[in-house]
């Protein structure tokens, strides 16, 4: 899999296909007229902003800090992983 510095470099659309391709959903977030996505890429997380307004993908957003991830803990469900652990 890509390490988040070479997926810095790539081109936008490049980013955008290895995210909706290989990368796994983990929770969303609204802000007014921009929906925030987050996904898992296997060592790294990235945020996709999307504009309701110009119906489209604004921003690709790889995250290097964890605590940008604050945000999102109110919305990522991990009941599923809880119950793996439990049998």
């Amino acid at each position: 899999m890509i390490g988040i510095e070479d997926f810095k470099i790539l081109s936008f659309d490049k980013k955008c296909e290895l995210v909706t391709v290989c990368g796994d959903f983990l929770a969303h977030l609204n802000f007014g007229s921009v929906k925030y996505y987050l996904y898992n890429l296997e060592n790294f997380y990235v945020e996709i902003a999307y504009s309701t307004e110009r119906k489209k993908i604004t921003q690709v957003i790889p995250i290097q800090n964890i605590n940008q991830l604050d945000r999102y803990l109110d919305e990522i469900d991990i009941s599923e992983a809880l119950l793996s652990i439990d049998n």
